[in-house]
């Protein structure tokens, strides 16, 4: 059973959620999550040693509504990795320009030209138009309608 209770936010500060981890290299670490500075939203994922060492973190910031949601998501993400001295051994940054929740898709795009395809299926005669085991004659039938 996973067990999940409320801490002090850690170098954050603020409240945190601490949840549970798994391990690595051996290891074991758990999750604390804090909140953002206005209160919002999840502002840091720290992972933590027992020893209470912060080997790797993922800042969320810059919260904005979207378009096709009323939710704030998170527009900077920098994830960070520690070394036993606590100095950035690696960072990466992501930064979201543009992001839309359920926008619509043009079904075009999952078009696959039948001359593309590997093989082709009829579902409702419940046979292959095109495969790679058919003789060439029989694969090369025009797309259907």
């Amino acid at each position: 059973m996973s067990v999940a209770f409320a801490a002090d936010g850690g170098a954050g500060g603020g409240r945190a959620l601490i949840v549970p981890g798994s391990q690595l290299q051996g290891e074991p670490y758990f999750y604390r999550l804090s909140e953002s500075p206005d209160g919002k939203g999840v502002g840091r994922i720290e992972m933590v040693r027992p020893n209470g060492h912060v080997f790797g973190t993922l800042t969320l910031d810059r919260y904005r509504p979207i378009e096709g949601s009323s939710q704030l998501f998170p527009r900077l993400l920098v994830f960070a990795v520690f070394d036993e001295a606590g100095g950035t051994a690696a960072s990466i940054s992501y930064s979201v320009t543009k992001m839309r929740l359920n926008a619509p898709v043009d079904q075009s795009v999952f078009r696959v030209p039948f001359e593309k395809a590997r093989m082709v299926i009829d579902e409702d005669a419940h046979s292959f138009l095109k495969h790679p085991s058919l003789p060439q004659s029989t694969s090369s039938r025009q797309e259907p309608n």
